[in-house]
């Protein structure tokens, strides 16, 4: 997702390809985005075809879709990946010079 608000709306790449999609489909599927929390926005003004999120997940964590928004899944146990360290595990692995 490009942008994501408080009621688990989305803003993708435009043309509404993927509210399209679910909106034909027989049976709506559990819609989970995945984005960072940066990408939060206020609003993104939806249309009436927008489909929200059931869940969006960020590198924070884990929110899930309830009748007043999106609420935070204040869980103990991480449910995303820890900040990736590969760089000094294995340094030049992403092709920066390695430190002498």
């Amino acid at each position: 997702m490009v942008g994501w608000d408080a009621d688990g709306y989305r803003l993708g790449y435009g043309g509404a390809f993927f509210d399209r999609t679910l909106a034909a489909l027989a049976k709506r599927p559990r819609v989970i985005g995945i984005a960072y929390e940066q990408a939060f926005l206020k609003t993104i003004h939806p249309q009436p075809h927008d489909v929200p999120m059931d869940f969006v997940v960020t590198e924070r964590g884990v929110y899930r879709r309830e009748p007043q928004g999106l609420k935070f899944l204040d869980n103990p146990q991480a449910f995303s990946s820890p900040a990736c360290y590969a760089g000094e595990i294995a340094p030049g692995y992403f092709g920066e010079e390695p430190k002498t």
